[in-house]
């Protein structure tokens, strides 16, 4: 016994000599070694006994813990500025060189982008590969911002939000996309003007074959409109490709006006029997007498989803309310080449299908739109129309929740890898309403089997297997 008191006294002598020095970690396993040790001593003394025994220690037990979280929380916070800092977007910089790129081609048929001599179609595939990174970018880094402003929380102090704080504003993304579409569209008329008019029929439609995908993965049709006059001035610089142009657009823009009013009205009528998915989020979700979910009796928005219970305690009860009930999810992406869809993240939640098989539809749109290998569609309305349709995207699908699963916000974000990139369109990133933290915050994921799925130009019954 005399040995464990000299040990002891040694050992409260050595974790202060290591506090003063700044040897934290050493310090706290240093000293809980010997606690152990000499705690286990203690398990049959009476509780005046015991609290003497252990008196000794009680120099630099709080110290050792204090001081050691302390010093965790500066070192997370540091990590997380650092994280942000290098996910921050470099909006100004894309713009640039966007910039860059026009000018060069004002004066040559190509462009230096990056150390490659690239062609005006090129460069805005390569600049859109850099717009697709610099989005993920930006949502990676409000994640992260989110915890950094969040702060990791003491035990006897509850994490709290500074909106100030946040350094990567809304308007800034704002502001980019809108400079980011009237860039785009110089970059073209630049390549316009000093295009020959030989070369104006492929340059065209390399323009918007490189320009579908990049309107498709935004969620208005603000790009598409940026960019359209300067296609315009494109084709004009032969008289006969723009009489051509023209021509096609007279055949086909009221066809597709056609086929989207039809396929509306038809899901119109089908949706009646499913709940909008932001509406069911909250009856699925909602806490109700002894239940307690991821949102209170007052809330008739999703944008707070938050633990109110363990997960344990909430699967449950969600299990009976929501497996097989059905319901309607909007903004849907076509992924693992129209398997698979994602409807985009919304309100705390999102989703995943699989596609019925659709090539059928897909192959009567493309002969409606006049469209083969040789002759492809000559309007980006009728180019983004086919590669959306190839793609799987739907306007909206109805369907039977099999599963759900809560994830954290912050991790779901913070990580997102590139693949999983569409569930946040292109453009602005979605509104989020700041809570006072965002520690606790989660989004719901549901897997639905669909019954029916809108694409924008036509309908398919899933269960009966019919088109429009």
């Amino acid at each position: 016994m005399l040995i464990i008191l000299q040990a002891r006294r040694a050992t409260v002598e050595n974790v202060q000599r290591l506090l003063d020095q700044q040897k934290l970690e050493d310090a706290f396993k240093v000293f809980n070694d010997m606690f152990d040790r000499v705690k286990s001593l203690t398990v049959f003394m009476e509780m005046r006994t015991e609290d003497s025994f252990l008196l000794e220690f009680a120099s630099v037990n709080i110290p050792v813990t204090s001081r050691r979280n302390q010093a965790f929380r500066e070192n997370a916070q540091a990590a997380l500025e650092q994280l942000a800092v290098l996910q921050m977007p470099k909006t100004q910089e894309l713009l640039q060189a966007v910039a860059a790129a026009a000018d060069a081609l004002r004066k040559a048929p190509q462009a230096d982008v990056g150390g490659q001599s690239l062609t005006g179609p090129q460069c805005l595939e390569h600049f859109g590969r850099e717009w697709r990174q610099l989005h993920l970018s930006a949502v990676r880094c409000r994640a992260i911002e989110w915890a950094r402003i969040s702060g990791i929380p003491e035990m006897t102090h509850p994490p709290r939000t500074d909106p100030q704080q946040i350094q990567l504003k809304d308007e800034i993304l704002t502001q980019f996309y809108d400079g980011l579409g009237k860039s785009l569209a110089a970059l073209i008329e630049a390549d316009a003007q000093r295009a020959a008019e030989t070369d104006v029929p492929d340059l065209y439609v390399r323009y918007l074959q490189m320009l579908a995908p990049l309107v498709a993965d935004t969620s208005d049709d603000q790009l598409s409109l940026a960019v359209q006059p300067a296609l315009e001035k494109l084709a004009g610089k032969s008289a006969v490709f723009a009489e051509e142009v023209k021509a096609y657009r007279t055949a086909t823009h009221e066809l597709l006006r056609w086929r989207e009013r039809l396929a509306h009205a038809r899901a119109t009528t089908a949706a009646t029997r499913f709940q909008p998915s932001d509406h069911a989020l909250l009856e699925f979700f909602m806490s109700q007498g002894e239940f307690s979910g991821l949102f209170t009796a007052s809330e008739d928005v999703p944008n707070r989803a938050t633990l109110l219970a363990s997960c344990p305690q909430i699967i449950p009860t969600v299990n009976q309310r929501s497996l097989e009930k059905p319901i309607l999810v909007k903004d849907l992406v076509g992924l693992t080449g129209g398997k698979l869809a994602v409807a985009r993240y919304r309100s705390r939640h999102y989703a995943t299908l699989p596609l019925p098989d659709a090539s059928a539809e897909v192959t009567r749109l493309q002969q409606d739109l006049l469209a083969t290998a040789q002759q492809p569609a000559l309007t980006l309305e009728a180019t983004v129309a086919m590669n959306s349709a190839r793609r799987g995207d739907c306007v909206a699908a109805g369907g039977a929740v099999k599963n759900f699963h809560i994830e954290g916000l912050i991790p779901r974000f913070a990580a997102l890898r590139p693949e999983a990139q569409q569930l946040v369109a292109l453009g602005p990133l979605p509104v989020e309403v700041i809570p006072l933290a965002f520690i606790s915050h989660v989004l719901v994921r549901f897997d639905v089997e669909p019954a029916w799925v809108h694409q924008r130009y036509f309908f398919l019954n899933v269960a009966a297997g019919q088109g429009p």
